[in-house]
């Protein structure tokens, strides 16, 4: 299922998340277009299968990768056999400083063929510190919608948050989460009491 189709936020949301993603000049058509421009040799290194060669493309990619990188670097963290390879990419992907690469985070956390690697996905957001808060309806879906323990780092990435986005989304948020109370497991209960309690004192 594409990110863009993603159960579990009203149309309305998804309009709000797109539009964000076109004032950054990040439409997914344009992602597109700039992975064209990857280094074959990295992109090689990193579908080879060979645990040293991806090893050396992880290595190039710290020194001088791109946020374009980062589907390619998910979709070898879902399918490696190397448990070192998989530590190494979360290394690298918790250490990332362009804010630039937050759409292509998103955009892996919620494409279901990632839904193995989710709540790793998620851990390296709150782990990196980057601006995500223009996503809260998405993590705060991620609190509602998943197990306990992918809620926990969502919610831990909303804890995080240096900023919040505009009253209006806030407000919807907030009612989101309160009608959702009653519906989900104590744990996440309390997630999401202590969300409203964060949006509400912000």
């Amino acid at each position: 299922m594409p990110w863009y189709c993603f159960g579990i936020f009203a149309v309305t949301e998804l309009v709000l998340l797109q539009n964000r993603l076109i004032l950054e000049g990040k439409t997914m058509y344009q992602m597109q277009q700039n992975r064209i421009k990857l280094s074959p040799g990295i992109i090689n290194g990193l579908r080879s299968g060979k645990e040293q060669e991806n090893f050396s493309a992880i290595n190039k990619l710290r020194a001088s990768g791109k946020p374009e990188y980062i589907p390619h670097i998910v979709d070898l963290l879902c399918h490696t056999r190397h448990s070192t390879i998989k530590a190494e990419i979360y290394k690298l992907l918790s250490e990332l400083k362009q804010n630039e690469s937050v759409p292509y985070l998103i955009e892996a956390i919620l494409d279901d063929k990632n839904i193995h690697v989710r709540r790793g996905l998620i851990e390296i957001c709150w782990q990196n510190g980057l601006k995500y808060a223009q996503y809260l309806p998405v993590f705060i879906g991620l609190v509602i919608s998943e197990d306990d323990q992918v809620a926990f780092e969502a919610f831990t990435v909303i804890e995080n948050m240096e900023y919040i986005p505009e009253k209006e989304i806030v407000a919807e948020q907030i009612e989101k989460a309160y009608q959702h109370l009653g519906k989900v497991s104590e744990t996440k209960q309390y997630f999401l009491n202590e969300i409203i309690k964060f949006l509400q004192n912000w």
